[in-house]
């Protein structure tokens, strides 16, 4: 019982679980993956359970000759073909709802496509903290999503129009060196 709790904390601590904060999120995450399993798991019984009985009752009805109507029995499974779909609807929605990464991905593979073939840029931008000034990592990540955009870009590029704007871009630079003004983009 004693190792049992000396385990327990020493994941609480810094050796093995990260810190307190880290510990938090991944519990919040655990409850999260848990409410989504248990909802998509009520939402697929709810159709199949009395599906399920009815099954039953007609093997059992069949084998002692009281067999249902035909217009029950097609009533049955149209109600079970209509919340079967609406679970499957549900299904979506619980995702979209509950699970933030499959927001992200579901934006990623449908936003960003059509707002790329509706002609409209990708927009990027940098969230300010409260003093007005972009944090390290803000700036990082600003960068990184620059560095992808920009890949993005040259990849849509046939070789031709590469070589054209790193020539521009070449010059450009040389233009600035030779002016003495920065090179950062923030100046143009």
């Amino acid at each position: 019982m004693e190792i049992e709790a000396y385990v327990t904390e020493l994941r609480k601590s810094n050796i093995i679980g990260g810190n307190r904060e880290q510990v938090e999120r991944r519990e919040r995450e655990n409850r999260r993956a848990t409410i989504i399993v248990i909802a998509i798991v009520i939402v697929f019984l709810i159709p199949e359970i009395p599906y399920g009985f009815f099954l039953l009752v007609s093997v059992i009805s069949k084998h002692t000759n009281t067999a249902f109507d035909l217009e029950k029995n097609r009533l049955i499974h149209a109600i079970y073909e209509l919340t079967l779909v609406t679970s499957f609807h549900a299904n979506f929605y619980i995702y979209t709802f509950l699970n933030s990464r499959f927001r992200a991905g579901l934006k990623r593979t449908v936003h960003y496509p059509i707002q790329t073939l509706l002609g409209r840029p990708y927009r990027w931008s940098l969230s300010r903290s409260q003093s007005g000034r972009a944090t390290e990592s803000q700036r990082r990540t600003l960068s990184l999503s620059i560095h992808s955009r920009n890949g993005t870009l040259l990849r849509q590029m046939s070789p031709d129009q590469v070589n054209i704007a790193l020539t521009e871009e070449h010059l450009l630079a040389e233009t600035k060196l030779a002016n003495g003004t920065s090179m950062s983009r923030d100046n143009e």
